[in-house]
């Protein structure tokens, strides 16, 4: 059994739940899109994973995103939140990764004279 601190939930209950096939869920796994805890022959899905879930299916089924496609999406999500991490780490720290930009350089204008037609 899945580590007692954490709530994990099993396939069944986890398809009737989000109302997709549980084959729907296997195929995200097998994608790699979302992970389980085995015991025995029976899958666990953390409450993370569930949540993933719910985004991949709106994106499949409510935006008609393939599965290429909501692979780029979630690996965009993931690095969002990493490099949100790292801000926040960084912050707390009294480091900041944002700089101020340094100046623009001033340029020079050179005014031209306009003729005015009569």
């Amino acid at each position: 059994m899945p580590e007692p601190q954490r709530r994990y939930y099993s396939l069944p209950m986890v398809a009737k739940s989000l109302g997709i096939h549980p084959q729907a869920i296997r195929l995200y796994e097998r994608e790699g899109f979302i992970t389980s805890v085995r015991s025995g022959k029976q899958r666990y899905y953390a409450v993370h994973q569930i949540e993933r879930l719910r985004v991949i299916i709106q994106l499949r089924q409510e935006l008609g995103i393939n599965l290429a496609g909501i692979e780029v999406i979630l690996d965009m999500r993931d690095r969002l939140v990493e490099l949100q991490k790292t801000v926040a780490a960084l912050s707390g720290s009294g480091t900041s990764p944002l700089r101020p930009a340094p100046p623009a350089p001033r340029l020079e204008t050179t005014r031209i004279p306009v003729k005015e037609e009569s």
